[in-house]
């Protein structure tokens, strides 16, 4: 997993949705699933200060983990993009949702683009950013 400074960058995507206040939230992972799954089993323990004492336990001081809900779904690794979002529709039903990639730590308002997009009857807004493409490239027409 990548690292921004000393978390790995789906918890700052993940963050910067809380602040839109998307906490419920469907995680797709392939090959880098195991890592994904071990380090939210122990995200509760990297975010609380706390007092160990050997024998007794752990007690809990200040604890400042995020109200997330989170699913985590194996994407299989040589699936097709469109493949891996129907595989999510069994988690997300006929729900609104947003999709992001790996590399989609953007600063890009869903608490405001939602209620845009509902209001303009608008089914997808794609966000791109202009990189070297080593998977592939986005063509669009119009």
């Amino acid at each position: 997993m990548v690292l921004v400074g000393n978390m790995p960058i789906i918890w700052h995507i993940m963050k910067n949705r809380s602040c839109d206040v998307i906490n419920d939230l469907v995680v797709q992972h392939s090959f880098t699933g195991c890592m994904i799954k071990a380090f939210f089993n122990r995200y509760h323990l990297y975010s609380i200060d706390l007092t160990l004492e050997v024998g007794k336990g752990i007690a809990n001081h200040v604890e400042r983990a995020e109200d997330w809900k989170i699913t985590l779904v194996d994407a299989y690794d040589y699936t097709q993009t469109r493949c891996k979002l129907r595989r999510l529709k069994g988690f997300i039903g006929d729900n609104d949702f947003c999709v992001t990639c790996g590399d989609g730590l953007a600063d890009v308002s869903f608490f405001k683009l939602i209620p845009f997009c509902k209001t303009y009857g608008v089914g997808a807004i794609l966000g791109e950013t202009h990189t070297t493409a080593r998977f592939g490239a986005l063509s669009l027409d119009g």
